[in-house]
């Protein structure tokens, strides 16, 4: 249950990522260093202990959405949380290799974003195939992607994000900070980008700004009460360099 929106710039991409998590989900923990070897940084998810995006020292980063596809679970398997694949992707001289050959058989489905300053890769895997598709998002120039997921009526909903990044693409260039896109709670909370559900909602808002090999992160927890229409806009939180 969560957005991403892609912009390529003439030195790098810029990532914006709305993580959507149930409501009675521990609260996600400030970016801060994983592993120390290669510099990974990520903010935390507590329960299993892993993360949902993140970039290493050497100018890689990587993100990961659910995949709710509906034959991927098999009794007899013991699932690992999909919270651990970016840092393993990530502690590696080469992700974008590594990633190519990852083996996702103990894993739910998902799909996996993995780039560097000059390249973008996007991975599926249903349970069954794991390959690099590219992304299946609106492409509405060479420089604007989009990729989301929905653990509710997932078709209906991303056609609908999908329907209103387009719009909001079509009449911006690469953003300087968060996009309104993804704080648009049209036209219905339950199938926008920023959603709020009986049991969910948007959490947080991650940025990566990958320029020139260099990649900055800055992390904002979206406080209920934006949901709720009573509080305005949150500011910056945490910057992780």
């Amino acid at each position: 249950m969560c957005t991403v929106s892609i912009f390529k710039t003439s030195d790098g991409y810029k990532v914006f990522m709305n993580r959507d998590e149930r409501h009675d989900r521990a609260g996600e923990l400030a970016p801060q260093i994983m592993d120390e070897q290669y510099g990974i940084h990520a903010p935390l998810d507590p329960v299993g202990g892993g993360t949902w995006i993140a970039y290493n020292n050497a100018g890689y980063w990587a993100c990961i959405v659910n995949g709710y596809s509906e034959n991927v679970i098999t009794p007899d398997t013991d699932y690992k949380s999909r919270g651990h694949i970016i840092p393993e992707i990530l502690a590696n001289q080469d992700p974008l290799s590594y990633a190519e050959n990852f083996q996702p058989k103990n894993y739910l489905s998902f799909r996996l974003i993995v780039g560097s300053q000059d390249d973008v890769n996007v991975y599926s895997w249903n349970g069954q195939d794991y390959c690099s598709t590219g992304f299946d998002g609106t492409h509405n120039t060479d420089e604007a992607f989009f990729i989301s997921s929905s653990s509710w009526e997932q078709a209906k909903v991303i056609g609908i994000r999908k329907k209103i990044f387009a719009e909001w693409a079509k009449n911006n260039t690469t953003p300087d900070d968060i996009p309104e896109y993804h704080f648009s709670s049209s036209p219905d909370q339950e199938s926008a980008p920023f959603m709020y559900r009986s049991y969910s909602r948007t959490k947080s808002i991650t940025t990566m700004n990958i320029q020139n090999a260099d990649i900055t992160m800055s992390h904002r927890l979206i406080p209920l009460e934006m949901h709720q229409g009573t509080q305005k806009q949150p500011d910056l939180k945490i910057i992780s360099a």
